[in-house]
């Protein structure tokens, strides 16, 4: 069953290019993984057998979705409960309830990241309760002197994005055309 294809029908897409589904997180409580579906502006759910064998079992559209909203990379919080989408074409990151089922998540905050650039990564800290996102400039969507940020987020009890770290969003290092994206968090000991 690999690769398994997600069925342009199933993402009806109004423009003549199929679907492509981008990033990738599992659920660390099902067999359970989710992908974006950038250029739809919707995110589907994937189920997996202890073999590999994966079948969609859901999806949803982001009703708040802002041309383009384009939702690729994405986590899922320690409990299975909220899920994160970094939206790269409208740089914010969506909130996502799953403790309903995980074939249709439902949205619970879209939150604004100051300081231009395109999430593209984000990571949550072994405690749960710190959310990183990196923004890198995509040379040719977000003007020069923006982007290349890394952003500390804080998450309220419920899961959903309380307010920024004090210092954050704190600029990466690197030349304007340059696009970092992958991120890990060490917590210290």
């Amino acid at each position: 069953g690999s690769p398994f294809r997600l069925a342009d029908s199933v993402f009806p897409v109004h423009r003549p290019q199929p679907v492509w589904p981008a990033g990738l997180s599992a659920s660390p409580t099902q067999s359970v993984l989710y992908t974006g579906i950038p250029n739809n502006n919707s995110i589907a759910a994937l189920k997996y057998t202890a073999t590999g064998q994966l079948s969609l079992i859901g999806g949803t559209a982001d009703p708040n979705t802002l041309a383009p909203q384009l939702p690729c990379w994405s986590v899922v919080s320690a409990d299975g409960r909220r899920l994160y989408f970094a939206n790269a074409g409208s740089g914010n990151v969506s909130v996502w309830n799953t403790e309903m089922g995980p074939r249709l998540p439902h949205l619970l905050q879209t939150y604004q990241l100051p300081g231009g650039g395109n999430p593209w990564g984000l990571r949550i800290d072994p405690t749960g309760k710190l959310l990183f996102v990196i923004t890198p400039r995509q040379i040719h969507q977000v003007p020069e002197g923006q982007g290349q940020l890394l952003h500390g987020l804080r998450l309220a009890a419920d899961g959903t994005i309380d307010d920024v770290i004090d210092g954050s969003p704190v600029t990466i290092p690197v030349a304007p055309d340059t696009n970092p994206f992958g991120l890990a968090v060490v917590a210290r000991r």
